[in-house]
């Protein structure tokens, strides 16, 4: 994977996020766990929007490297975004559940 990105949350009945470990991987030497990401959207109800602007905090964290398949520059433009859909994913799953 060119950038890889994972997502871990929990939600409350009333679908506010009470529980949330993101990261993301190929975008760094190792993977880099988003805790600025996780701290803004905690106790939110993870609209699109916000998730798309709290992806953008993984950014000073990314310390990219280019290789045959894909420059630094790249890496760091398409983290977030992968970030930010995996975040929905996890949230439409979790949404799902609830009672």
């Amino acid at each position: 994977a060119i950038v890889g990105a994972a997502a871990e949350l929990g939600l409350d009945k009333s679908g506010i996020c009470r529980h949330a470990r993101f990261a993301a991987s190929g975008a760094s030497p190792v993977p880099v766990r988003a805790t600025p990401v996780e701290s803004v959207l905690l106790g939110t109800k993870l609209d699109d929007g916000d998730v798309d602007a709290a992806a953008q905090l993984i950014n000073p964290l990314l310390d990219p490297q280019s290789d045959l398949q894909a420059s630094a520059a790249y890496r760091r433009r398409v983290a977030p975004g992968m970030l930010a859909r995996v975040i929905k994913v996890a949230r439409e799953k979790a949404w799902s559940q609830l009672p």
